[in-house]
C-alpha cells in the first residue's frame, strides 16, 4: 500500500478502537478496556494521571461501579507512523442510583501500534461542565 493508504486505514482501525471503547465501557468489561491500552498507557482524569495496567484496571473497576454509557463522535485522527493523535467529542450517559446525568467533554488521545494493533498510548479526558478542565 502506499503512504495515503496506510494513514487512511491506520485511522479506520484507531477510530474502531475507539468504538471499541465506548461498547467495554457500557457492557462494563473492565479487562477489556483495559486490554485496549499499550502496557505502559495511561489515563488523565480529573488531573490525575493513572499509568499502566494495573492502575488502569484499578481505576475502571471504581469508576464503572455505575453504568456508563459514552457516545462519540466527531473524531478526528493524525498519523504518523507508527504513532497517531486524535481528539473526539463525547456524550457520557451516567446511570447512577441518584439518578440519570450526562457528562459532556472531549477525549485528547495518543495512539501507538503495539505489535501490529492500534492501542490507546494516552487518553485525556475535558469536560465541558468542569471548571478545572479535565
Amino acid at each position: 500500500m502506499d503512504q495515503e493508504t496506510d494513514s487512511w486505514v491506520a485511522r479506520e482501525h484507531i477510530r474502531h478502537l475507539a468504538a471499541v471503547y465506548c461498547h467495554r465501557i457500557a457492557f462494563g468489561d473492565v479487562d477489556g478496556v483495559v486490554d485496549l491500552f499499550v502496557g505502559d498507557g495511561g489515563m488523565h482524569v480529573l488531573g490525575e494521571l493513572h499509568s499502566g495496567h494495573e492502575a488502569l484496571l484499578k481505576l475502571y473497576t471504581e469508576s464503572l461501579e455505575v453504568r456508563h454509557i459514552p457516545h462519540i463522535h466527531n473524531h478526528v485522527v493524525e498519523v504518523d507512523g507508527d504513532t497517531a493523535e486524535g481528539q473526539l467529542f463525547a456524550e457520557i450517559v451516567v446511570i447512577a442510583p441518584k439518578g440519570i446525568d450526562t457528562i459532556r467533554g472531549w477525549y485528547h488521545d495518543d495512539y501507538r501500534k503495539s505489535n501490529g494493533t492500534w492501542k490507546f498510548a494516552c487518553r485525556k479526558f475535558f469536560s465541558f461542565d468542569s471548571s478545572s478542565g479535565s
